[in-house]
């Protein structure tokens, strides 16, 4: 809420402040919001989310976009696309969708079954579309529907 008040009146100041002191009672959040106010000094932060540390004290979290890159190589067992599975890809005509069935094929994935609305290849990713369905290896099947119906 206190977000759409933000964008939709950007006059009003609106900040939420999220406290778990994990004591019952006001004297554990009286405290902790003593700490954050000296805390917060210089944030300009809308949303703070603050936290006993264990050792009485308190930290104040906010959100930070971080670029990560996770190792998806290792997650998977080595022969998890090996065999005789089907998988099945929910927007499998899209670009994401194709690239993703792309990267399955190349695990050693053989049977992928691509679902989309149109049941066709976004203009973009018709390329991704057609070198894919040639490879010998890979049995490709297109199905029309709806998943979220």
């Amino acid at each position: 809420l206190a977000r759409c008040v933000r964008l939709e009146r950007p006059g009003v100041t609106v900040g939420c402040l999220d406290l778990n002191t994990g004591e019952k009672g006001g004297a554990g959040m009286a405290r902790m919001l003593k700490t954050v106010r000296t805390k917060r000094e210089g944030l300009t932060e809308p949303e703070i989310v603050a936290r006993e540390t264990g050792e009485g004290g308190t930290e104040l979290h906010v959100a930070r976009l971080a670029e990560v890159t996770p190792d998806i190589q290792g997650a998977l067992p080595d022969a998890f696309f090996r065999g005789e599975k089907t998988f099945v890809v929910s927007g499998g005509m899209g670009a994401l969708g194709l690239y993703f069935a792309r990267w399955m094929a190349d695990q050693g994935a053989s049977h992928l079954a691509l679902l989309s609305r149109s049941g066709r290849a976004q203009e973009d990713a018709e390329p991704i579309f057609q070198a894919l369905s040639a490879r010998e290896a890979v049995q490709v099947a297109v199905r029309e529907c709806d998943v979220g119906a």
